[in-house]
């Protein structure tokens, strides 16, 4: 019931008229059966769904006026605090229930109700703990974990002496897979003399415990055989490194692509197959378009010439100065960092491991880039392309 939510001794006669009008339009739009529908103007006048409410709606609307009598003039903070905690409490008991299919919005709720116990900025100290420490466990259910940490730590600041905040933080940190955070927290916990610790809260710590020791375990595990598989990768590149120059081909200390975007191309890597043939991931960089082709294994017997082929018609190409080889000059670019990068044409009939053994390219870090730039582009005298013989 609507006249429940508000204090009707705190409402005129007419306010209390349209409490009871909206309820009664309420209750038939709940009771109705089969199709029906609302008059769209009708939101425009409904206190909820107005964007903003002004002196003249509070003035016209009675509706709004009756909402805008429901404020805590001249209230103690502390007693909106504990008013708003209240009604976080009752969301958050009924969230708790496992039964609850809307445990989630319940929980947000309660959050909206404790957020707005906590802006109340009331002086008790003790009371702000327990309201964080509950705001914890609503953000919790929500999934949260983060934050739900951070407010079970607000708790804990305001009164150390709350046991109750460092299991909760014990178990966000748990969920955040951060173990021994969690199990300092348990034990600082269980240094809490006053109350003493019931059977109750001795169960659920040692079970936190036990979480916790079993999740750093797991981890640790995992995280020793993610070394040992980085270690056995890098020597895997290591020996494709040292084979690669073996066959004639420099290494450059620099790259030019980022991890990131070698995480977004799948992070391909080069190899040799059976025939000893070099196999290479090769990206193409058009840089008047700004685009790029990646091709992600390429045997170095076969040329530019037909790599692009395959690619042509390029879809971005909207001047058609891309359309046929001839049109086109391919390039690589050597930059050691320290001196002015240097673009050295090749020749599209080369193949890719003539290209490679080249007296002045440097693979940059087991990725190799060829850029594509017209003929006609301005791009082709400012970058002082030179021609390798």
């Amino acid at each position: 019931m609507l006249r429940g939510l508000v204090n009707a001794d705190a409402l005129t006669s007419e306010q209390v008229e349209h409490i009871d009008q909206l309820q009664h339009e309420i209750d038939e739009i709940w009771n109705r059966r089969g199709n029906y529908q609302i008059d769209p103007d009708a939101w425009e006048t409904m206190p909820f769904f107005m964007e903003n409410i002004t002196e003249e709606d509070i003035d016209k609307n009675a509706n709004c006026a009756a909402l805008a009598s429901i404020v805590y003039d001249e209230v103690p903070p502390d007693e909106i605090a504990e008013n708003r905690k209240e009604h976080g409490n009752r969301a958050l008991s009924m969230a708790l229930n496992p039964n609850q299919e809307r445990r989630e919005n319940l929980a947000r709720a309660a959050c909206y109700s404790y957020t707005e116990a906590l802006q109340a900025k009331g002086k008790n100290t003790k009371l702000s703990s327990t309201i964080y420490a509950n705001r914890s466990l609503a953000q919790f259910i929500i999934g949260n974990y983060g934050h739900a940490l951070a407010d079970a730590q607000r708790s804990i600041i305001l009164d150390p002496d709350y046991r109750k905040a460092y299991y909760r933080a014990a178990k966000c940190a748990f969920a955040l897979k951060k173990y021994d955070m969690g199990l300092q927290l348990l034990e600082k916990g269980r240094r809490v003399v006053d109350p003493p610790m019931d059977a109750a809260a001795q169960a659920e710590f040692l079970e936190m415990e036990k979480k916790c020791l079993q999740g750093k375990e797991q981890q640790t595990s995992e995280e020793a055989k993610q070394r040992r598989a980085a270690r056995s990768q890098a020597a895997k590149v290591s020996n494709v490194a040292r084979a690669i120059t073996s066959s004639g081909i420099k290494i450059s200390s620099r790259a030019e692509v980022t991890s990131e975007q070698m995480g977004v191309y799948g992070n391909p890597k080069p190899y040799f197959d059976t025939d000893g043939m070099l196999h290479v991931p090769l990206l193409f960089i058009y840089d008047e378009y700004q685009q790029t082709d990646i091709m992600h294994d390429v045997a170095c017997d076969v040329c530019a010439a037909e790599l692009l082929d395959e690619l042509m018609p390029f879809p971005w190409d909207d001047r058609g100065r891309y359309q046929k080889l001839d049109d086109i000059i391919v390039f690589f670019k050597i930059d050691d960092g320290a001196n002015d990068a240097q673009y050295y044409e090749v020749d599209q009939s080369w193949p890719l491991l003539e290209v490679f053994r080249e007296e002045a390219y440097e693979m940059p870090q087991l990725m190799p880039v060829l850029h594509v730039v017209c003929k006609a582009s301005e791009l082709v005298d400012r970058l002082k392309i030179h021609r390798v013989a």
